[in-house]
Formats: structure tokens, sequence, C-alpha cells
């Protein structure tokens, strides 16, 4: 059976980790999912994607030769389930300096659109949040952010962000806030 039969069979668990073990004994396979990724054709993307991410949790370090091409892309896809799947990957790995702008304002966006899914705006803030930890000037800003998040229609959200505060708020010295 090959790459694409896998992909277009039932989504579920068990075959995004069929094919993640697939990628771990021959990580040429990780081109070939990650070629039908660019497709951004659902649903057979989504689960090309949610492959590489189970693959990249196990080693986050191959994907890091990869940031730029997903940073590149990240704002041009259209499935959901793509987009949450590389966000995915990008909170594994360190961003090169020369994407962390481009890619702190997407993620910015992100969590500022009323229209963005719960799982996007969760690790867009992730991803902002290591993105400050090499440029810590950049956490102002970002609790800020993370403030008007609170009172979010999700809990999730709100949850995630009170979090992030009050590590940001380690971070700088300050006193912590419990609680939204």
């Amino acid at each position: 059976m090959d790459i694409r039969e896998l992909l277009e069979l039932r989504s579920s668990r068990l075959n995004a980790d069929f094919l993640a073990d697939k990628i771990e004994e021959d990580t040429d396979i990780f081109d070939v999912v990650w070629e039908v990724v660019l497709e951004d054709s659902d649903p057979v993307s989504m689960r090309a994607a949610w492959s590489l991410v189970i693959f990249s949790k196990k080693h986050p370090y191959f994907i890091e030769s990869r940031i730029p091409d997903i940073v590149e892309i990240l704002p041009k896809v259209k499935s959901t389930g793509v987009i949450r799947c590389l966000l995915n990957m990008l909170t594994l790995a360190p961003v090169p300096e020369n994407q962390s702008g481009i890619l702190f304002d997407y993620c910015f966006g992100v969590i500022e659109s009323v229209s963005s899914e719960i799982a996007h705006k969760a690790y867009a803030m992730t991803i902002l949040y290591n993105i400050s930890e090499v440029e810590p000037e950049l956490k102002p800003e970002l609790i800020a952010l993370l403030e008007a998040q609170l009172h979010d229609e999700s809990t999730g959200v709100g949850a995630r962000a009170m979090i992030l505060i009050n590590q940001l708020y380690k971070d700088l010295g300050m006193p912590v806030r419990l609680s939204r």
C-alpha cells in the first residue's frame, strides 16, 4: 500500500501512528508525506499533517530544517486541520531568528482574530511565548495580548493565556496573577 492509499483510508489514530512509524523507519517518507500536506486538500492533507505531528513529537530536531517552509506556507493554507498541525509542529522546535518576526505577526493575528479556532489560538500563544524566550523585549507586548484573551468565550483559551501570563510575570520578576 502506498502513502496516498493509506491516507485515503478512514482517519484514525492507529493509521496516523502507523505512518509516523514508517517515517521513523525511513525518513525519506517524510518528504512524500510533506508533499501531501502541501496539497492542502482535506481530508488527506490533514491526515498527512497529523502523522507528521506524531513523528515530530518523537523527533523535534527533524523539523527544524522545515520551519522556514512551514512559516512560508502557513498564511496560505486553507485547511484548518493542516493549520492546527503546522502550528503544533512549530511549538516543538526553536524558531530561527530570521523567521521569528514573520511568525510572531502571524500568531499575533491568529490570537486577535475572533474567527480563529481554539486550538490555533492555544498553539499560537505557545509559539509567541517561545519566541519571547529568545527575544525578551517582546514579553510585555505578549502579556498585553494574552490579558486581552482572558475574557474569551473559550475556557481553554483563557486558561492557556493565564498559564502563560503567570510564566511571563515570573520571567519579568513581577508578582504572579493566580487566576482569571
